[in-house]
């Protein structure tokens, strides 16, 4: 019943539905721009295969992490989840508004057990950033096709810019990272970079745009702190090329779609003075969530509750002048991820994952002070800075929470990945013991 799992991919001998769940879990991630079927089916019954292998072989549900840190930052990332499922369950108007709401933490948990568990090696980690690159890229370039030649994908999601947004945001620091740092060959060095920004561009999306400038340069300084400088300009004046040259071809493809589309981008960044144009309309929404939130501070309202507790409550929004009052929209999320985790389950959940985003940051930050590491925790390293910083900022136009049908799968399984590689600092940890005793 067991199977050597190719030892290069995991160590040890592992058994059959192992190796099954390996490649389901890393499948399901990988493909979920093809719509949630993808990721649903690949998780859900990779997930099943781990409990089949806890009831008829005893083996671990999940492992925990090396170092003592990393189990306090997984603690805290629990805490914020489990938090959010138990607020959702006092506050939900019925079971099925529950099951709506929770299943999104449920989700996140589920996908940090299976990293955990299957992801917990170097080479495991290999493995899957290969397959998932090679699977993106075909997908990324399916989008570019969709604005070059009108190609519809099976995922109709990614006909909307705000979904191409947040996965260009995603792909960026995994394609720059591999490129700068993974096992790539010279073409792929400048290819993989040069795909990610375009896929940014083509997103149309000005949150992406902006969230992408803050992600390049958090990588940027990132390699200059290497002492890679030039490394880096290289790299980023062969990007820029590379994403002339695709726009060069777009605008001869498809000029009116591509003109129009960055000139209301572009008058959009441009109307700071503006407020209401300069975040879209989205203003009036956060004041009348801040509303929402003051009603229930403590255990909120449950993420899938917005859209009917907003059509309740649109005439109070429009007579307090929170809204327009010719602004007939029921909006169905806050369009801001720090609002909505306040809106959904209350301070407990954005102080728990607030925490957790800042010792990950910690931990990140040490570890890219340490001047040994070796090009895979380098990577590692700069992959989750560039993603942290890059949601961060969407965070506050968007929520990569709300993608949970489509992409989200992916910043729950690179974050989950923080968690537990690269190792926490040992030294700085066994030297910080030390002086405590």
């Amino acid at each position: 019943m067991c199977a050597r799992f190719g030892g290069k991919y995991m160590t040890g001998t592992v058994r059959l539905y192992e190796k099954y769940a390996f490649y389901l879990f890393i499948l399901g991630v990988s493909l979920t721009a093809l719509g949630p079927a993808a990721h649903y089916i690949g998780v859900g019954i990779a997930f099943l295969l781990i409990v089949y292998g806890r009831l008829r072989y005893r083996d671990k549900m999940w492992r925990m992490p090396g170092t003592v840190y990393d189990f306090r930052v997984l603690a805290v990332t629990s805490a914020a989840l489990i938090w959010s499922m138990t607020a959702n369950a006092l506050s939900a108007p019925s079971f099925y508004m529950f099951g709506k709401s929770a299943s999104v933490s449920l989700e996140f948990l589920i996908t940090i057990l299976l990293t955990l568990r299957l992801l917990g090696s170097d080479a495991a980690r290999d493995r899957f950033m290969k397959i998932f690159i090679l699977a993106n890229i075909v997908l990324s370039l399916t989008v570019v096709a969709r604005v070059l030649f009108g190609v519809d994908m099976p995922n109709g999601a990614l006909s909307n810019g705000n979904v191409i947004g947040v996965y260009s945001l995603l792909l960026l620091p995994v394609f720059c990272a591999y490129a700068f740092y993974g096992d790539t060959r010279a073409v792929g060095k400048y290819f993989l970079p040069a795909l990610g920004l375009a896929i940014v561009a083509v997103s149309f999306s000005s949150g992406a745009w902006i969230a992408a400038f803050v992600e390049c340069v958090v990588l940027a300084v990132c390699v200059i702190m290497n002492r890679r400088p030039f490394f880096c300009a290289k790299k980023i004046l062969a990007a820029i090329v590379c994403i002339a040259a695709v726009f060069a071809v777009l605008l001869s493809f498809n000029e009116n779609v591509v003109v129009q589309s960055f000139k209301r981008e572009f008058n959009q960044l441009c109307s700071v003075a503006n407020i209401e144009k300069f975040t879209n309309h989205r203003s009036g929404i956060w004041r009348s969530t801040l509303y929402f939130i003051g009603e229930n501070p403590i255990i909120g309202y449950g993420r899938d509750t917005f859209e009917d507790n907003y059509a309740a409550k649109a005439d109070i929004f429009r007579d307090r002048g929170f809204i327009n009052r010719n602004d007939k929209t029921i909006y169905y999320h806050p369009h801001n991820m720090y609002l909505n985790i306040l809106y959904d389950a209350g301070i407990p959940a954005i102080i728990l994952f607030g925490l957790s985003c800042l010792m990950l940051l910690k931990k990140l930050a040490l570890l890219m002070k340490n001047s040994s590491q070796g090009q895979r925790e380098l990577m590692w390293t700069i992959l989750g800075l560039t993603t942290l910083f890059g949601q961060f900022i969407w965070g506050l136009s968007n929520d990569v929470f709300d993608q949970r049908r489509d992409i989200a799968i992916i910043f729950w399984t690179i974050y989950s990945m923080l968690i537990v590689y690269p190792k926490y600092n040992e030294r700085s940890a066994s030297n910080e013991r030390a002086e405590r005793r």
